[in-house]
């Protein structure tokens, strides 16, 4: 689950959640799987991989449940997983 992520950091494992929210900031797309993102995990794509995908990350997952393969790692206290292509995703609805 991804509530638990923070206790594999440095780990590579496969995370489970819905994204509830996402946002794209120009340099940076984030998909949240809770309201408080701050200090949630989240996952992280940057531009270099945003053509890999066939539609905008931050339309594709928002509101599905999905499952996310990568290295946990903590960034300002929150874990998070940066992917690098879309392979990394899977949808589970």
């Amino acid at each position: 689950s991804w509530s638990e992520a923070a206790a594999y950091n440095g780990q590579t494992i496969t995370v489970e959640g819905q994204v509830v929210d996402t946002y794209n900031s120009g340099k940076v797309v984030f998909l949240n799987f809770a309201e408080d993102f701050r200090n949630t995990f989240k996952v992280v794509i940057f531009p270099d991989s945003w053509p890999l995908f066939p539609t905008p990350p931050e339309e594709h997952y928002k509101n599905k449940i999905i499952q996310v393969t990568g290295q946990i790692q903590l960034y300002q206290n929150a874990p998070e997983i940066i992917v690098d292509h879309p392979d990394q995703i899977n949808i589970v609805e």
